[in-house]
């Protein structure tokens, strides 16, 4: 898969999570986390593939992506109890930093 294809994937799959964990329950948002996780995982595939920029150029987003790994390495959602929580929850981790990618790979366009 092309760069451009992956990138699409993975910013509709962005854009598709947005407000849909409603519950600061744990558990609840596993789902659309691994729906996020999974185009990522085939971006950086096709990153590492695309030979047309250096792989110096990609560090940001491997950067973002790694982080999303750490989340999403918890094994579940750990859920946002109470909002001040939220940013210290895997959840977070791992959708606040796709919104992250989406934006960098805006910023980063590959021609």
């Amino acid at each position: 898969m092309s760069v451009a294809a992956a990138t699409e994937q993975f910013q509709t799959a962005v854009m598709n999570s947005s407000g849909q964990c409603y519950s600061p329950d744990p558990g609840t948002c596993w789902d659309v986390m691994q729906s996020v996780m999974k185009p990522a995982r085939t971006l950086r595939t096709a990153m590492h593939a695309d030979k047309s920029v250096g792989a110096e150029f990609w560090s940001g987003a491997y950067a973002l992506i790694n982080t999303m790994e750490d989340g999403m390495a918890v094994g579940d959602d750990e859920g946002a109890d109470k909002p001040a929580d939220f940013k210290h929850r895997n959840r977070a981790t791992v959708l606040g930093t796709a919104h992250d990618l989406s934006d960098w790979l805006d910023e980063n366009p590959v021609q």
